[in-house]
C-alpha cells in the first residue's frame, strides 16, 4: 500500500490532514479503525488526510469525539475557514490543544490564553480603527480566543509556562478599567497549580534573549513543535535545530526573569490602589523619583515601577528612619537634576522590620519634610498593632503643630477589620498648586479610572465590623492585640532560649506589629529557603527581598501574628537545626 508523505507547509489542506493522521496513528489506529469509530468510510478519511477532499464540521467533531482529541480538529478546522487569522495559526492552535505543556513568551501583550475578553475585544478594536481588520474578523478572533481558552479549564489541563515582559504589565490596553480587571485575572490564574507566570522586567533590556512572539509545544512523547509569527504570517516550526535553539534561550529567560513569587508580587501589586493612585498623581515628569525608608514594605517598589516613580532607598535606622541620610539623599538627588516627590514611610510596626518611631523622631520628620518641601506618605496598617501605647500618626503630628500639610495618610482595613474585604482609604487634605480643590480630588478622578468603585459588599462588610464596635477599630482588635502580643513574647523568650550560645545570631525587639528581623551567619538566599522548608519544615522571609540597594543579605523576617505558641516554640527549635548545619560553630 502507498503511503503519501505530507507536508503541513504545503496547504492548510494538507496541514488539517497531517495532524489528523498524527493524532490516529498516536492510538495505533488505522484508517478502518477509526471508519468503524466515526462512522465515515475509510476513502472518505483516507482523502482528508493526502488533502484531497475538504471536509465538513460533522466529520471534524465525529472524528475528535472517536479520537478523543477534545475540539483538537474542529479548533483547526474553524481557523482554516475564517480569512481574519494569518497563515500557520490554526495549526498551531490546533497543536496547542493537545499539547501536555505549553511555554509562552509575549514581549508586549497579555498571552492570549490568559487575555478577558474585553482586553481581547479592545486589542481588535484597535485592528479595526487601523485598517487591518474588519468587524467581522475582530469579532470572529474573540470567539475563536474564547474556544483555545478552554482548553485551561479540563479536568487534567496543560501545563503553561509564560514569561511575559514587563510592559504588558504597564500598558493600559483598553483603558484603565479593562486593564485593571485583565490583571486582577492574571492574578487569579497565576495562583493555579498548572500556571507558571514570570516577568520580564525592564531590567533585562537587550539581554532578553527573544524579540517577538514566541511558543513552545511539548506533547506527551516529548516532541516539540514551536511557533512565532510575523507582522502578516505565522510559522508553525518543527526543524529539530531551531526548536532546541529556542529551548536553550527559554530556559535561559526562565532563570533571568523575575522569580514565580516576584512575578505573582509585582502582579498583585499592580492592584494595590490606594498607594499606586497616590503615586501616579505625583509623577509628572521623568526626573520625579520617590524615597522610601529601607527596607520597606515591597509593594512600595511595586507601586512606584507601575507609577514609573525610581525609588531611592533611605536608611532605617534603630529609630525608623536616620534623618541625616535622608538629608543626604535628597541633596544628592537635586544635585543630579532630579526632582523628589515624596517619602514613603511605615511608622508604626513597619513590614518587615517592625520596628516603630518614638515621637520625638516623629516631629522631627515632620519638620524635616515640611523644610525641604516633601511629602510624607504614611502607610498605617500596622497602627492597630503598635503596642500598648499608641503614638500620635504622623498626620496627626502635623495637625497639632504647624499644619504644613505634609503628609498624605494611607490606610487600610485588611489588617484590622477583614483581609478579604481589600477597603482602603487615603487622606489627602493638601491644596494642589494652580488648581482648584485637593489632592484628594485628583486620586477621586484617578480611582474612577482604574475600578470606578471598590465592592460595596466589601465595603459593607467593613462597615458594619465598625458599627458592632461603636465605630472602634482599637475595640474590635482587643482580642487580636492580646494574642499578637503573646506570640511576639513567646517568641522573643523562645529565640533567647535557643540561640543564647550563638553570638552571630541576633534580633530586634518591637514593641507591637506581626514581624521581627534575625540576623544569621549565612546568606539567607532562594536556595537556603527551599532547604529550610524542605529538610526541616520552617519557613522565613529573605530580608534581601525588602531592600532596594541589595541589603539584607545575611537577615530573615520571622511573623508571629499565625502561629500558635506551640509552633513558635517548634519553628524556632527547626530554625536553630536549620542554623547549626549551614553555619556550625567553631570550638577551639
Amino acid at each position: 500500500m502507498n503511503r503519501k508523505e505530507l507536508d503541513p507547509t504545503a496547504s492548510p489542506r494538507e496541514s488539517f490532514g497531517a495532524l489528523l493522521r498524527s493524532s490516529r496513528e498516536a492510538l495505533g489506529w488505522t484508517q478502518q479503525d477509526l471508519a468503524a469509530a466515526s462512522g465515515y468510510s475509510d476513502s472518505y478519511i483516507s482523502a482528508v488526510e493526502t488533502g484531497r477532499k475538504s471536509t465538513s464540521r460533522d466529520f471534524v467533531r465525529a472524528v475528535d469525539k472517536a479520537l478523543g482529541t477534545g475540539q483538537t480538529l474542529e479548533l483547526m478546522w474553524v481557523g482554516m475557514r475564517r480569512k481574519g487569522f494569518l497563515e500557520g495559526f490554526p495549526e498551531h492552535a490546533a497543536q496547542e490543544a493537545r499539547a501536555a505543556e505549553i511555554r509562552i513568551f509575549e514581549p508586549n501583550l497579555i498571552p492570549g490564553l490568559f487575555q478577558t475578553k474585553a482586553y481581547a475585544s479592545a486589542i481588535e478594536a484597535g485592528a479595526v480603527h487601523r485598517g487591518s481588520s474588519t468587524q467581522d474578523q475582530a469579532e470572529e478572533r474573540v470567539k475563536f480566543l474564547v474556544t483555545r481558552q478552554r482548553l485551561l479549564k479540563r479536568a487534567q489541563p496543560p501545563v503553561v509556562h509564560a514569561v511575559i515582559d514587563e510592559s504588558a504589565l504597564r500598558r493600559p490596553v483598553g483603558g484603565s478599567a479593562i486593564m485593571r480587571a485583565q490583571i486582577d485575572h492574571l492574578a487569579e490564574m497565576a495562583t493555579r497549580p498548572h500556571v507558571i507566570f514570570q516577568v520580564a522586567p525592564f531590567g533585562l533590556a537587550e539581554h532578553a534573549p527573544f524579540r517577538s512572539f514566541l511558543t513552545l509545544l511539548t506533547f506527551a512523547d516529548r516532541s516539540v513543535v514551536g511557533y512565532t509569527e510575523t507582522a502578516d504570517h505565522g510559522f508553525v516550526v518543527r526543524e529539530d535545530r531551531t526548536v532546541r535553539a529556542w529551548e536553550k534561550a527559554y530556559d535561559r529567560l526562565q532563570v533571568e526573569a523575575l522569580t514565580r513569587a516576584a512575578s505573582l508580587d509585582l502582579i498583585r501589586k499592580a492592584r494595590e490602589e490606594g498607594l499606586f493612585l497616590t503615586l501616579q498623581a505625583l509623577r509628572s515628569a521623568p526626573e520625579d523619583i520617590v524615597l522610601a525608608v529601607s527596607p520597606t514594605y515591597v509593594g512600595l517598589a511595586g507601586a512606584a515601577r507601575l507609577a514609573g516613580l525610581p525609588v531611592w532607598p533611605v536608611h532605617s535606622g534603630p529609630q525608623g528612619i536616620d534623618l541625616d541620610h535622608l538629608a543626604a539623599r535628597l541633596a544628592a538627588a537635586r544635585a543630579r537634576g532630579l526632582r523628589p516627590r515624596a517619602l514613603y514611610v511605615i511608622p508604626d510596626a513597619a513590614n518587615p522590620t517592625g520596628v516603630s518611631m518614638d515621637l520625638a523622631t516623629r516631629r522631627a520628620l515632620v519638620a524635616a519634610a515640611a523644610k525641604e518641601r516633601l511629602l510624607l506618605l504614611e502607610d498605617n496598617a500596622y497602627s492597630m498593632f503598635a503596642g500598648p501605647d499608641a503614638i500620635p500618626s504622623l498626620k496627626a503630628v502635623d495637625q497639632a503643630g504647624d499644619r504644613t500639610g505634609v503628609v498624605v495618610y494611607l490606610g487600610s482595613f485588611a489588617k484590622s477589620a477583614l483581609p478579604g474585604a481589600r477597603v482602603g482609604y487615603v487622606v489627602a487634605d493638601q491644596r494642589v498648586a494652580g488648581q482648584p480643590g485637593l489632592f484628594s480630588d485628583q486620586l477621586a478622578v484617578l480611582k474612577s479610572m482604574v475600578t470606578v468603585n471598590t465592592s460595596p459588599i466589601a465595603q459593607a462588610v467593613v462597615g458594619g465590623a465598625l458599627l458592632s464596635h461603636r465605630l472602634s477599630l482599637r475595640a474590635k482588635n482587643r482580642p487580636e492585640n492580646a494574642l499578637y502580643s503573646r506570640s511576639r513574647e513567646r517568641m522573643l523568650r523562645a529565640l533567647a532560649d535557643r540561640f543564647s550560645d550563638r553570638p552571630d545570631v541576633n534580633w530586634n525587639s518591637p514593641t507591637g506589629g506581626f514581624f521581627l528581623t534575625l540576623s544569621v551567619p549565612f546568606d539567607a538566599t532562594d536556595g537556603t529557603l527551599e532547604h529550610s522548608a524542605g529538610i526541616h519544615g520552617v519557613l522565613w522571609t529573605p530580608m534581601r527581598y525588602f531592600y532596594a540597594d541589595g541589603g539584607g543579605a545575611r537577615q530573615i523576617r520571622l511573623s508571629f501574628s499565625q502561629v500558635t505558641e506551640r509552633e513558635i516554640e517548634e519553628g524556632i527549635d527547626r530554625l536553630r537545626a536549620l542554623v547549626d548545619e549551614v553555619a556550625p560553630i567553631t570550638r577551639l
